[in-house]
């Protein structure tokens, strides 16, 4: 979960890259593994720190862009079984995005279309 007190990351170098990597994949339809983001943060072992670490970037760029009117760019970030993981779906609930009614495989499909319709170019 994402320390609300604390953007640790927004304003790093970090921070741009991950966000950069989640347009350029939600540009071209596509997504991002966990592990992918963890590489820009320098964490190379998965396991607790990893996710946490994973999380509170992710977070912090996905309250940016709500804050912004736009849905959660974390929605294009996967794990090793092709979907998000449980952080994504209570930030979607804490950031008001999700009820946490129904099937939420359902909501994420929805939340990762509206983020390929605000990130691809029209050519």
């Amino acid at each position: 979960m994402v320390d609300k007190d604390s953007a640790r990351y927004e304003g790093t170098r970090e921070y741009y890259r991950v966000y950069s990597l989640l347009i350029q994949a939600a540009h071209f339809r596509g997504t991002v593994q966990y592990m992918q983001v963890a590489k820009i943060l320098h964490i190379t072992q998965p396991g607790n720190y990893m996710g946490r670490e994973v999380g509170q970037v992710l977070g912090e760029i996905s309250r940016n862009e709500v804050t912004r009117g736009r849905p959660m760019l974390s929605s294009v970030v996967i794990g090793t079984n092709g979907i998000p993981g449980e952080g994504f779906r209570n930030f979607a609930v804490e950031l008001g995005r999700w009820n946490g009614q129904g099937d939420w495989k359902t909501f994420w499909h929805s939340e990762l279309e509206e983020v390929y319709r605000v990130w691809t170019l029209d050519y």
